[in-house]
C-alpha cells in the first residue's frame, strides 16, 4: 500500500484493520502511520506487527503502546474486583453490629494481584458506588450514610488497608518460602490495618469501652479472617499468572 494512501486513512480505518491485513503490510507503509493510529490499535494487531516495523517507529510511539493496553487492561481488572467486593458484601453473617462477610476478602485480593495503585481504584470505585446509594454494602444497603455508621471505620480501613496488601506484597520479601507465604502475611497486616481503624471507630459510634469494641468488632471475626488469609492467598496464587504477573 503506497505511504500517501497510508497518511490519507482515517484513524478508525487504520486500528479496525485485520490482523493479517498488517502482517502483511510492508515496514515503510506502518512505519507512515500517524502516531495517533498506531498507539489507539488494539493489542493484538500491535503483537501482530512484523518485528523491523515495530523496531523502525520513534521512540515515542513504541513506549505510548504496551502503557494504554496495560492501563485499559488493569481498568477491566479493577472494575471486575469492585464487582467482587459488592458480590462478596452480600454473604453477610450477623454477628453484633458487624456482620461477617467475604467483601473483606475481595478488597485484600484486590491489593495482591492488581498493587497498590490499582487495588486503590478497585476499592475507592466501590466505596464510591455504595456512597452515592446502590446496594452494595454489607446485607445490601448503601448510602453515604453507611460510611458514618458503627461499620463506617472498617469500610474507611479498607483503604490503608488494601495499601498496606499491596505494599507488602509487592516487596522482595520471603521469595524462598514461596509467594503464598508472602500473600499471606500482606492480606495478615491488611485485615490488622482494617481493625486498627474500625474498631475505635466503632467503640466511638457506639460508646462502648475497649473490652465492649474488641469483643464486638474483633474477636469474632479472627477465625474466619484466617479461612480468608489462606483462600485468598491461595486464589490469588492461581490468578496471577493468568493475569501475566510475575509480582
Amino acid at each position: 500500500m503506497p505511504e500517501r494512501i497510508i497518511t490519507a486513512m482515517p484513524e478508525k480505518s487504520i486500528t479496525a484493520m485485520p490482523e493479517r491485513i498488517i502482517t502483511a503490510m510492508p515496514e515503510k507503509s506502518i512505519t507512515a502511520m500517524p502516531e495517533k493510529s498506531i498507539t489507539a490499535m488494539p493489542e493484538k494487531s500491535i503483537t501482530a506487527m512484523p518485528e523491523k516495523s515495530i523496531t523502525a517507529m520513534p521512540e515515542r510511539i513504541i513506549t505510548a503502546m504496551p502503557e494504554r493496553s496495560n492501563s485499559l487492561k488493569m481498568s477491566v481488572y479493577a472494575s471486575l474486583s469492585a464487582s467482587l467486593m459488592a458480590a462478596g458484601a452480600y454473604i453477610a453473617i450477623p454477628v453484633g453490629p458487624v456482620p461477617i462477610v467475604l467483601q473483606n476478602m475481595f478488597v485484600m485480593t484486590a491489593g495482591l494481584l492488581l498493587g497498590l495503585r490499582w487495588g486503590t481504584a478497585a476499592l475507592m470505585l466501590y466505596l464510591f458506588m455504595g456512597a452515592w446509594g446502590l446496594p452494595v454494602f454489607a446485607g445490601g444497603t448503601g448510602g453515604i450514610g453507611r460510611l458514618f455508621g458503627p461499620t463506617g471505620g472498617y469500610l474507611l480501613g479498607y483503604i490503608p488497608g488494601v495499601a498496606a496488601a499491596a505494599l507488602i506484597s509487592g516487596l522482595p520479601l520471603f521469595d524462598r518460602g514461596g509467594r503464598f507465604w508472602k500473600d499471606a502475611a500482606a492480606m495478615t497486616l491488611g485485615f490488622l490495618v482494617v481493625y486498627a481503624v474500625g474498631v475505635p471507630w466503632l467503640k466511638m459510634v457506639l460508646g462502648l469501652d475497649w473490652g465492649g469494641a474488641v469483643a464486638a468488632g474483633m474477636l469474632p471475626f479472627l477465625p474466619g479472617d484466617a479461612v480468608k488469609v489462606f483462600a485468598g492467598s491461595y486464589v490469588a496464587g492461581r490468578i496471577r499468572p493468568m493475569m501475566g504477573k510475575t509480582m
